[in-house]
């Protein structure tokens, strides 16, 4: 996997990081891999604190806890932010049965109503939660 830090700085520092062995050993399909991205993703194997780095999924998936993604929004673009949360009042879960009390129970779940603009939108809709591993202290 390749990752880039947002900040360009601090890497890891284990297998397939800058100066590892297995990036002087496969230096040759990285340039390669490099030349074939778009002039906007191209990076640089110089720099070796630019907060670019290589890791394998199974070493990603032990060390780290969370994952943002983050993708290319137009010029123009707004957002609305809701926050909300599932309580003892509003956790109707889903319908488990087609009745008129499971209808009611499933309608206690917080709700948002929104409606495009213009015919052809693209959304982007998130929902996240603490991650429970790492969540120490009082909540924000």
């Amino acid at each position: 996997m390749r990752i880039r830090n947002p900040w360009g700085h601090t890497e890891y520092r284990q297998k397939w990081s800058d100066y590892s062995d297995e990036i002087v050993d496969n230096e040759e399909a990285i340039t390669a891999y490099i030349k074939g991205l778009d002039d906007d993703e191209e990076f640089s194997t110089d720099n070796k604190n630019d907060g670019t780095f290589f890791i394998n999924y199974q070493t990603w998936r032990d060390i780290y806890s969370r994952l943002f993604v983050a993708i290319d929004f137009p010029v123009h673009w707004t957002a609305i932010y809701w926050k909300s949360g599932w309580t003892e009042k509003t956790a109707g879960g889903l319908p488990l049965k087609n009745t008129p009390e499971g209808r009611k129970r499933f309608a206690n779940n917080p709700q948002y109503l929104f409606a495009p603009m213009e015919e052809d939108t693209e959304i982007l809709i998130s929902i996240a939660q603490p991650d429970g591993r790492i969540w120490r202290g009082e909540e924000v």
